[in-house]
This record gives structure tokens, sequence and C-alpha cells, in this order.
């Protein structure tokens, strides 16, 4: 069976269903929780560096699951912009569910394939720029393809600060 978004709710209704606030905290950024959530109602906030970069609403989408398969502490703050309801599970637990993992890796390959979409537009877009904006598309196209067993994550510049 392979899972459609619509499919994962139902695969986590015996799981833990945990409540938040408006503010409080799901994920703190630099910090190693263990857990995947998956979001059954309300939005969260996902919060690098104290400046909010996205807002999720969707039900059955997966919050900490990059920190999970990759072992590294969280990247953003994930909070309850709303009233939040989530299902818990130990990422462990959720690494040995085939459906599970093919779940986040389908959201996974959606979002690099939508990705992947932005930068052929932008090489296409600045292909003869010698700007900044040429040699970015560049960048962003190698870090696409780095090879995980030498990726290193976040910035190597002191001045700015790892996402």
């Amino acid at each position: 069976m392979v899972p459609s978004v619509d499919d994962i709710l139902p695969l986590c209704a015996d799981l833990p269903l945990d409540r938040f606030a408006p503010g409080e905290t799901l994920m703190t950024e630099g910090t190693k929780s263990g857990t995947i959530f998956v979001l059954e109602s309300g939005t969260v906030g996902i919060e690098v560096g104290g400046v909010l970069v996205k807002r999720i609403s969707d039900p059955g989408a997966f919050l900490g699951e990059i920190s999970a398969l990759l072992g590294t502490v969280h990247s953003a703050r994930v909070y309850a912009i709303d009233e939040v309801s989530a299902r818990s599970m130990p990422a462990r637990e959720a690494v040995d569910n085939p459906v599970l993992l093919l779940g986040m890796a389908r959201l996974l390959a959606a979002r690099l394939q939508s990705m992947t979409g932005y930068l052929t537009d932008l090489r296409h877009q600045y292909a003869d720029s010698e700007t900044h904006l040429g040699l970015m598309s560049e960048v962003l196209s190698e870090l696409s393809s780095v090879h995980p067993s030498w990726a290193t994550l976040g910035s190597n510049r002191p001045d700015v600060p790892d996402y």
C-alpha cells in the first residue's frame, strides 16, 4: 500500500493525541525531542532564529520528521498558532513503521520535486545574469545534489546562523 496524505491520519488513530494552546511550543529549535507529530487540526508556525518562515495547517502533515530521519536536532521551533491537535509518536516507532516511513518519504519527495521546479525556474530566469542571482541558482542546484555521507547541515560562516 502506498499511503497518500489522506491515509496518514487513519494510520495514526491509535497514537496519543496531544493538544496545544496558541503560543505553546511543540518542538524547540536546537534540541532533540525524539518525537514526530502528525498534525490533526489547527495551524503551527515554523520559526527559525525567531523568524516565522512557514505556517502549516494541513491535516496529516508530519512535524519533526527531518530531525528524526537525520538524527539531528530540530532546525526550527514549531509552535501552535491557534488550538492544535497532533498525534505523537517516538521517532523510532515511525522509522520502524514502513507505511508511515513511506508516507514521510512521499512528503519529502514532493517537497524536493517542488524545490527542483523552483530551481529550474531560477536557472532559466538568471542563467545569463552576472549578479549574485546568477550564482544563487548554481549554489542551490549543488545543494540539492549533496551526497548525505559528507553533507553537513547549516552554514559554515560564523556570521550566519545554521538553518
